[in-house]
């Protein structure tokens, strides 16, 4: 579920700088096992320009295993 308030700011790709893991908000698992978007430190969270999986691929980031799959 996208987010609109900073720092997601409507975004659908969403990083965590932390474990360098993107995630797909369009596609979130909100299980308690899941994506857990909500517990990313503000700190740690970073968005993509352009706001596609290729850019956050490019800049290290590996896919969420629960929202996108394998990288």
């Amino acid at each position: 579920m996208r987010r609109n308030k900073t720092p997601f700011n409507g975004k659908r790709y969403v990083g965590d700088k932390r474990q360098l893991v993107v995630h797909d908000l369009d596609h979130e698992d909100r299980d308690i096992r899941g994506c857990c978007i909500d517990s990313i430190a503000i700190s740690e969270v970073v968005t993509f320009e352009p706001d596609i999986l290729h850019e956050a691929y490019r800049q290290g980031y590996e896919f969420c295993r629960n929202c996108i799959g394998e990288s």
